[in-house]
């Protein structure tokens, strides 16, 4: 196994006893990293987390919470939500909200990037075999090798700084999708990491300029948000850009999400999506963290000339090109905490899922989290003992 899913539990599992009454709090930061070859998840620190228990109801109580965290890993596993959300019957290709007659298809593409990619190809190509013409995916560097394919090639790429290899597979991808015909189909695989491992810069902007800016943004603290309104209007790929170059053809975007309330055009700057985002919004996020006075005269440019409409803007959701492209999200954080959640009601516990929109500073989160537990050791409420309380 080349790669694997970690989870960092950061400081501890909370598990408290008051007198010989045993109750739990499952309160949990996790962070995946990636997949193993096969799409199993590993709680790498397993046997250490639970060991660490002082008594054996603490040690069970332990083992319950890397249950649960197992189960919600499971329930959004690339390569399974890729089953889940294709079928094909004979030479019809289902899946939520549409088909494609594959009889009427010429060609068939599959491009894309995220993290996920490499599984996400995998299941694609298992379903569709040798009617893949050819296809492109951009993956976190590393991890190009985890998963055996042959139609589809897997190109490795930096993240969260753009690279000259990412900028190598979207070109690629462009160059298999160029001049398409209504009779073709290509499908699109995103998933985290996606706006990073697929950089293409605008014909004014150089990569150099995208990766300065991108790593002050970070530094900065800008949100998703705002950090891809940016790189959809430095792009000749994303914020809907993809779905334009593809045009004529037939598209379904298979979406795994790594954005709170899933923004469609979010998700890895949303290369299939109609973009919400302008010009002026991208120069406002600049403005807001002070950079735009001294960034790049490249960037200052083609903003510039967006807001004052002499730069064509990303495609809005009115665009012709939309009308025969599908965005499919096919998981996300709700269906992870959902998971978690039946799972820890099958344990028996008192079980919610508090919110799937939880942002900020983790410790300053952790302080308001430590005092719903208090509220529930003492009061009951909002979940009577042993409670299970379900964050992402």
């Amino acid at each position: 196994m080349s790669a694997r899913v970690w989870i960092q539990i950061h400081r501890r599992l909370a598990s408290i006893s008051l007198g010989n009454k045993p109750l739990i709090l499952l309160s949990f930061i996790f962070i995946l990293h990636s997949l193993d070859s096969r799409g199993y998840t590993l709680i790498r620190n397993r046997i250490q987390l639970v060991g660490n228990g002082s008594c054996e109801v603490f040690r069970r109580l332990r083992s319950d919470a890397c249950d649960i965290l197992e189960t919600a890993l499971k329930a959004v596993d690339p390569e399974q939500a890729i089953y889940n959300a294709l079928r094909l019957s004979d030479e019809t290709l289902l899946f939520e909200g549409g088909s494609v007659d594959l009889s009427e298809i010429k060609r068939v593409f599959v491009i894309g990037g995220g993290k996920a990619g490499g599984l996400m190809a995998k299941a694609v190509e298992a379903l569709l075999g040798d009617r893949i013409e050819s296809g492109v995916v951009n993956v976190l560097e590393g991890t190009e090798n985890a998963v055996s394919l042959k139609y589809i090639e897997l190109n490795g790429a930096h993240h969260p700084v753009p690279s000259e290899s990412g900028v190598k597979g979207v070109k690629r991808m462009l160059e298999i999708t160029k001049g398409l015909g209504e009779d073709d189909l290509v499908i699109t695989l995103i998933s985290g990491g996606g706006s990073a491992l697929m950089p293409y810069p605008a014909e004014e902007v150089s990569l150099d300029d995208l990766q300065v800016i991108t790593g002050r943004l970070l530094r900065a603290g800008a949100t998703i948000n705002e950090l891809n309104a940016v790189r959809k209007h430095l792009s000749a790929f994303k914020g809907g850009q993809l779905a334009r170059h593809c045009s004529p053809a037939r598209m379904v975007s298979l979406i795994l999400s790594d954005v709170i309330g899933d923004p469609l055009d979010i998700i890895a700057s949303g290369p299939t999506a109609p973009d919400s985002s302008s010009f002026g919004d991208a120069k406002c996020v600049l403005e807001k963290y002070d950079l735009w006075d001294d960034t790049s005269e490249n960037i200052k440019a083609r903003i510039s000339g967006g807001v004052k409409g002499n730069v064509p803007d990303t495609p809005k959701k009115d665009d012709p090109v939309f009308s025969k492209v599908s965005n499919i999200l096919i998981a996300n954080n709700a269906i992870a905490a959902g998971a978690a959640n039946a799972k820890a009601v099958e344990l028996g516990y008192d079980s919610l899922v508090l919110s799937t929109f939880i942002e900020g500073e983790a410790r300053l989160v952790g302080e308001i989290l430590s005092g719903i537990a208090k509220e529930i050791i003492t009061r009951d409420r909002p979940l009577s003992k042993p409670a299970a309380l379900i964050i992402g």
